[in-house]
C-alpha cells in the first residue's frame, strides 16, 4: 500500500506480502525426481501458501495514520459479504474455466449451489464466513488473524492440502509486515 501525504510530499509503503514459511526450502517445487512440479499441481498444493501479510499491513497503516475506529473500517464489508453480490460474466467464466482450482474441495462448496450446480452470472453469492470473520477481526483488531483459532486453521489447512507445507502458527505469529 502506497500513502502519499501532500503536505510534506513524503511517500510511505506498506509492504505487506506474504512471506515464505520458515521451513521453506529451494527444493519445495520439486518432485521425488527433481523435477519442477506441474504449474497446477503447484498453485494447489499447500507449498503454494505463504503467510499471509495484508491484515497486519492495514493494521500497522491504521495504527500510524488511522483516523477513524479499527471496528468502523469493516462496517461496509461485513453486510456485503452476508448478502452477496451478483456474480459477473467474467467469474462465472472462471468458475465454469478448466483451471487446477476448480477442482479443489473448497472451490467447489464455494461456488456450488444447494441444487449440485456451479453458480452462474447474475446469480448472488454470499460469503457469511467471510461475513463472521470480519466482525471477529473489527471486533479484535488484526492480532486476531495471527494468533489463535485463525493462525491454527490456516496452518492445519495446509498441512493437509495436497502436497503440503509445514507452516506453522510461529510462522504466522511472527509476521511483520516492512514500512518502507
Amino acid at each position: 500500500m502506497t500513502r502519499f501525504d501532500a503536505p510534506t510530499g513524503r511517500i510511505e509503503v506498506y509492504d505487506g506480502r506474504e512471506t515464505a514459511p520458515a521451513a521453506a526450502s529451494q527444493t519445495m517445487f520439486l518432485d521425488i525426481l527433481a523435477q519442477p512440479l506441474p504449474r497446477g499441481t503447484a498453485v494447489t498444493s499447500g507449498r503454494a501458501t505463504g503467510v499471509p501479510g495484508v491484515v497486519a499491513m492495514l493494521g500497522q497503516a491504521h495504527r500510524d495514520h488511522g483516523r477513524l475506529a479499527w471496528r468502523s473500517l469493516f462496517e461496509p464489508t461485513a453486510p456485503r459479504a452476508e448478502a452477496g453480490f451478483l456474480v459477473t460474466a467474467r467469474l462465472a467464466r472462471y468458475v465454469h474455466g478448466p483451471y487446477s482450482q476448480n477442482a479443489m474441495p473448497d472451490v467447489l462448496a464455494y461456488f456450488t449451489k444447494s441444487n449440485g450446480k456451479l453458480i452462474e452470472a447474475g446469480e448472488a453469492l454470499k460469503n457469511p464466513a467471510y461475513e463472521a470473520l470480519l466482525r471477529r477481526l473489527a471486533a479484535r483488531g488484526p492480532t486476531l488473524f495471527y494468533r489463535g483459532d485463525v493462525a491454527a486453521r490456516i496452518a492445519a489447512k495446509v498441512l493437509f492440502a495436497p502436497i503440503p507445507v509445514d507452516l506453522k502458527t510461529t510462522d504466522i505469529a511472527a509476521y511483520r509486515p516492512v514500512k518502507r
